[in-house]
């Protein structure tokens, strides 16, 4: 579990659930998951149990860490995946275009973004930080992933941070809203 506690407020991840944080553009979305993830310091009036060792944060465009599908899928895991396995959860993220041999130059944004997740899902980690996955997709696309997303995150248990400017599309598919109401603010838990 995730906690965040301030004076006022109290915010809570569990596993199995998908977090939407929103606020304007420039108010500190970006900046409040570079905090979760460690990247900057959390303001000292916050009380945070955060698993930092069993979390992934995802960055757009994305770094690769090696030059094809496969290099990227076994970054950083302790027992390679073997080609059957790699591609399984290819298919799994809807990848069925593209094998472990495929050049990572040759994604598109979907592509990208679905290979992250696979990349995420391999991993085991128990903590998502997104940052505005779906930006730039056409609708139709954004929608089938945001449902692949949910079914993943019910089915294997993780808890996932989503911070967005399009807080529309992601309505009736998240757990909890967070809020940023204004720049360098800490978010707040916005009532459904």
């Amino acid at each position: 579990m995730l906690s965040l506690q301030n004076t006022a407020d109290r915010l809570e991840v569990k596993t199995g659930e998908l977090i939407l944080l929103t606020g304007g553009v420039g108010f500190g979305k970006s900046y409040f998951l570079k905090q979760l993830a460690g990247l900057y310091a959390l303001p000292s009036s916050i009380t945070a149990t955060i698993p930092q060792a069993d979390m992934m944060f995802d960055t757009q465009p994305p770094l690769w860490m090696g030059q094809y599908v496969s290099e990227e899928l076994n970054h950083g895991l302790k027992i390679q995946c073997t080609d059957s396995r790699m591609q399984q959860i290819l298919q799994t993220w809807r990848l069925h275009d593209i094998t472990p041999q495929t050049p990572l130059s040759q994604l598109n944004r979907l592509q990208s973004l679905r290979l992250r997740l696979a990349t995420m899902s391999l991993s085991g980690q128990l903590l998502w930080l997104l940052d505005n996955p779906t930006a730039c997709l056409p609708v139709s696309d954004s929608q089938e992933l945001r449902l692949d997303m949910i079914s993943w995150i019910k089915k294997h248990g993780c808890m996932v941070i989503v911070a967005c400017n399009r807080w529309e599309d992601w309505q009736g598919q998240y757990s909890q809203h967070w809020h940023i109401q204004k720049q360098g603010s800490w978010p707040y838990l916005e009532q459904q």
